[in-house]
Protein backbone atom coordinates (compact mmCIF):
# COMPACT_ATOMS: atom_id res chain seq x y z
CA UNK A 1 0.00 0.00 0.00
CA UNK A 2 0.97 3.92 -0.27
CA UNK A 3 0.98 3.94 3.65
CA UNK A 4 4.04 0.70 3.49
CA UNK A 5 6.09 2.24 0.70
CA UNK A 6 6.00 5.96 2.30
CA UNK A 7 6.81 4.49 5.67
CA UNK A 8 9.67 1.95 3.89
CA UNK A 9 11.11 5.15 2.16
CA UNK A 10 10.76 7.32 5.10
CA UNK A 11 13.20 4.46 7.21
CA UNK A 12 15.41 4.11 4.62
CA UNK A 13 17.98 6.50 5.50
CA UNK A 14 18.70 4.60 9.04
CA UNK A 15 18.63 1.46 7.71
CA UNK A 16 21.49 2.52 4.86
CA UNK A 17 23.59 4.42 7.25
CA UNK A 18 25.66 1.19 8.56
CA UNK A 19 26.31 -0.11 4.98
CA UNK A 20 27.73 3.24 4.43
CA UNK A 21 29.71 4.05 7.70
CA UNK A 22 30.92 0.72 8.05
CA UNK A 23 33.42 0.53 4.70
CA UNK A 24 34.81 3.82 5.99
CA UNK A 25 35.61 2.59 9.17
CA UNK A 26 38.04 -0.47 7.89
CA UNK A 27 39.66 1.44 5.18
CA UNK A 28 40.52 4.61 7.32
CA UNK A 29 43.54 2.67 9.29
CA UNK A 30 44.39 1.26 5.81
CA UNK A 31 44.81 4.32 4.36
CA UNK A 32 46.67 6.07 7.42
CA UNK A 33 48.67 2.88 7.57
CA UNK A 34 49.48 3.58 3.49
CA UNK A 35 50.09 7.45 4.25
CA UNK A 36 52.38 6.46 7.04
CA UNK A 37 54.51 3.90 5.17
CA UNK A 38 54.93 6.24 2.17
CA UNK A 39 55.69 9.28 4.11
CA UNK A 40 57.58 8.27 7.38
CA UNK A 41 58.91 4.68 6.95
CA UNK A 42 62.34 6.07 5.42
CA UNK A 43 63.03 8.50 8.16
CA UNK A 44 63.59 5.25 9.95
CA UNK A 45 67.15 4.24 10.57
CA UNK A 46 66.27 0.66 9.75
CA UNK A 47 64.90 0.42 5.99
CA UNK A 48 63.07 -2.74 7.16
CA UNK A 49 62.05 -1.72 10.85
CA UNK A 50 60.97 1.78 9.27
CA UNK A 51 58.08 0.33 7.03
CA UNK A 52 56.66 -1.98 10.25
CA UNK A 53 56.50 0.75 12.81
CA UNK A 54 55.35 3.65 10.41
CA UNK A 55 52.75 1.23 8.83
CA UNK A 56 51.55 0.10 12.57
CA UNK A 57 51.49 3.94 13.66
CA UNK A 58 49.44 4.68 10.85
CA UNK A 59 47.33 1.62 11.27
CA UNK A 60 46.65 2.13 14.93
CA UNK A 61 46.92 6.27 14.95
CA UNK A 62 49.24 6.83 16.60
CA UNK A 63 52.98 8.98 16.42
CA UNK A 64 56.31 6.74 17.60
CA UNK A 65 59.45 7.73 17.64
CA UNK A 66 61.09 11.01 18.88
CA UNK A 67 62.97 10.80 21.70
CA UNK A 68 63.04 7.49 23.81
CA UNK A 69 65.10 5.12 25.73
CA UNK A 70 66.80 2.47 23.64
CA UNK A 71 69.14 -0.19 24.63
CA UNK A 72 70.09 1.72 28.20
CA UNK A 73 70.76 5.17 26.07
CA UNK A 74 68.47 8.22 24.78
CA UNK A 75 67.95 8.15 21.18
CA UNK A 76 66.31 11.49 19.44
CA UNK A 77 64.23 9.34 16.42
CA UNK A 78 62.04 10.75 13.84
CA UNK A 79 58.37 10.60 14.32
CA UNK A 80 56.73 7.87 12.65
CA UNK A 81 52.63 8.52 12.06
CA UNK A 82 50.55 11.82 12.79
CA UNK A 83 48.33 10.32 15.65
CA UNK A 84 48.25 10.54 19.26
CA UNK A 85 51.00 9.90 21.70
CA UNK A 86 50.95 5.89 22.85
CA UNK A 87 49.59 4.54 25.93
CA UNK A 88 49.46 0.80 27.55
CA UNK A 89 46.00 -0.14 26.13
CA UNK A 90 47.83 0.57 22.56
CA UNK A 91 50.04 -2.54 23.48
CA UNK A 92 46.81 -5.24 23.23
CA UNK A 93 45.84 -3.22 20.31
CA UNK A 94 49.32 -3.47 18.35
CA UNK A 95 49.45 -7.32 19.45
CA UNK A 96 46.09 -7.46 18.04
CA UNK A 97 47.28 -5.99 14.78
CA UNK A 98 49.82 -8.32 14.28
CA UNK A 99 48.17 -11.84 14.90
CA UNK A 100 45.34 -10.36 12.20
CA UNK A 101 48.36 -9.34 9.53
CA UNK A 102 49.56 -12.60 10.56
CA UNK A 103 46.52 -14.70 10.08
CA UNK A 104 45.78 -12.77 6.94
CA UNK A 105 48.76 -13.50 5.37
CA UNK A 106 48.97 -17.29 6.08
CA UNK A 107 45.09 -17.31 4.58
CA UNK A 108 47.14 -15.33 1.22
CA UNK A 109 49.85 -17.72 1.36
CA UNK A 110 47.70 -20.74 1.53
CA UNK A 111 45.13 -19.32 -1.45
CA UNK A 112 48.06 -18.68 -3.38
CA UNK A 113 49.28 -22.27 -3.10
CA UNK A 114 46.41 -23.50 -4.48
CA UNK A 115 46.11 -21.71 -7.69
Amino acid sequence: TRDDAVALAADAPRRDAPARTTPSRGTSPARAALRAWREDASAHPSPNAGVIEATFAGALGLKLGGTLAYEGRVEHRPELGTGREPGPADVTRAIRLARNVALATAALAILWSRR
